[in-house]
């Protein structure tokens, strides 16, 4: 089993104000990970005793269940904090309470690293090759004066015989907690770790560090030792005297076993979580990623994407220009044919109106603001030449009819002729000296 003990001493007051806990992550691994915890309670009326306890359970069962973090140092405080909470609720339900509350400890050996988080003035002490070493910071107002004696501002007699020495600057209280100690150190083959109230303070430190060197291998041992010393000196106002000794031997980080409490990102539950976790975020990635890279022509553009194609497009080329179909009753026009009369008509360069049922609307550089949409395809009308000088200029079409081919009888006529020329023409093989005019268009009758 692993080395380690706790043990505890009334004193000269009427309840036990202190509380412990150690906790095994596996009963069955004994170089697996290892919690101590440790309360010193204050308040009186029995709020001490019930701020040390509530601070325990709560702190247990949140690390235990329900911490959120795997990282020792994030978890430790996570759950104090969570503790902090659980003192504030109970004060609020019991105003008896109010002023009650505790120091705290809670230190985890993973592997050969230890790691703590503290408040208060309760100690944890490092003893290694024959040293003992204070390892938490004090956060009583004796500490405080402790480091102006350091830095020569003090003599240790006067921080000694201060009226407020004992006065904490930081305690678990259900407010905010104003200092929280914490850190890692890595251990050695037979470090002795030793978490305390100070009702321990009453011995000197060269007695705990003789009884730790002569009975560092047995923890309870050298807890009753301790304790022991402590009674024998009967100071009359003696406080509650907690230990929580731990002797440590080289091991490996221990393996996930079926019995244990919690894991800290080895094996079990929370990294199987961890893992499904990532498989769900690179599917989502793959997903995500198909649909803003798809290769084009993949799936149905939505309205977005339509908007945002580029104006210079292609424009799919028009099919040839047929002409509308013959009104009822009116006289047929035929087919417009460009011999002996010079065509200067344009292309059309306009599409389809926007809104049109057979083709999307799409914007073109020669697109204006003047093309409104009833403008259907532009024709230039057929030039005639001008035989009589006072013939005036012809009116020009109306914009609103249905734009068509010109069906003028003078037109007409002149088609007719051509042909039957081209074809005597033809006929006879011989016309070479033809005039130029002989096909001549004569203007359009006058209204």
């Amino acid at each position: 089993m692993t080395a380690v003990h706790g043990q505890q001493s009334i004193g000269q007051r009427e309840m036990q104000e202190d509380s412990f806990d150690i906790i095994r992550q596996s009963e069955k691994d004994s170089t697996s990970d290892l919690l101590m915890l440790l309360a010193d309670g204050m308040g009186g009326h029995a709020g001490g005793e019930v701020a040390s306890n509530l601070t325990l359970q709560v702190f247990r069962t949140h690390f235990i269940e329900a911490a959120r973090s795997s990282r020792p140092l994030d978890r430790l405080q996570e759950s104090l904090l969570v503790a902090n909470e659980a003192v504030r609720a109970a004060i609020q339900r019991d105003p008896d309470l109010r002023g009650m509350g505790c120091t705290f400890i809670g230190a985890i050996k993973t592997g050969n690293t230890l790691h703590w988080a503290s408040v208060g003035d309760s100690a944890l002490y490092l003893f290694r090759r024959g040293v003992l070493t204070r390892l938490n910071a004090d956060h009583s107002v004796l500490g405080e004066l402790m480091e102006l004696v350091e830095k020569g501002k003090l003599t240790r007699g006067e921080a000694l015989a201060h009226p407020r020495r004992n006065a904490l600057r930081s305690a678990v209280t259900g407010t905010a907690i104003a200092l929280i100690d914490a850190r890692s150190i890595p251990l050695e083959r037979d470090d002795v770790v030793m978490l305390a109230t100070d009702g321990l303070d009453t011995l000197p430190t060269s007695e705990i560090a003789e009884t730790l060197g002569r009975l560092h291998r047995s923890p309870r041992e050298a807890s009753a030792a301790l304790l022991q010393a402590v009674d024998r000196r009967a100071m009359p106002s003696q406080d509650n005297t907690t230990v929580v000794i731990y002797r440590h031997s080289d091991g490996a980080a221990s393996a996930y076993v079926d019995d244990s409490k919690w894991t800290m990102g080895r094996d079990g539950k929370r990294v199987w979580l961890a893992a499904v976790g990532l498989v769900c975020f690179v599917l989502l990635s793959v997903g995500l990623g198909y649909l803003l890279w798809a290769p084009a022509g993949t799936g149905t553009p939505d309205a977005t994407s339509a908007a945002l194609a580029p104006a210079t497009e292609p424009v799919p080329e028009l099919a040839p220009e047929l002409a509308p179909a013959p009104t009822p009753g009116a006289t047929a026009t035929p087919p417009r044919r460009t011999v002996g009369i010079p065509d200067t008509s344009k292309p059309a360069t306009d599409v389809p109106a926007e809104g049109s049922a057979d083709t999307p609307a799409i914007e073109t550089p020669e697109s204006g603001p003047d093309s409104g949409p009833d403008s259907g395809p532009e024709i230039a009308p057929v030039p005639v030449p001008d035989t009589t000088a006072d013939t005036p200029a012809e009116a020009p079409a109306d914009d609103s009819a249905p734009r068509a081919f010109p069906t003028d009888a003078a037109v007409r006529e002149a088609l007719e002729n051509d042909e039957a020329a081209t074809d005597a023409a033809t006929t006879e093989s011989a016309v070479t000296d033809a005039p130029q005019g002989s096909t001549k268009i004569p203007a359009p009758a006058k209204d």
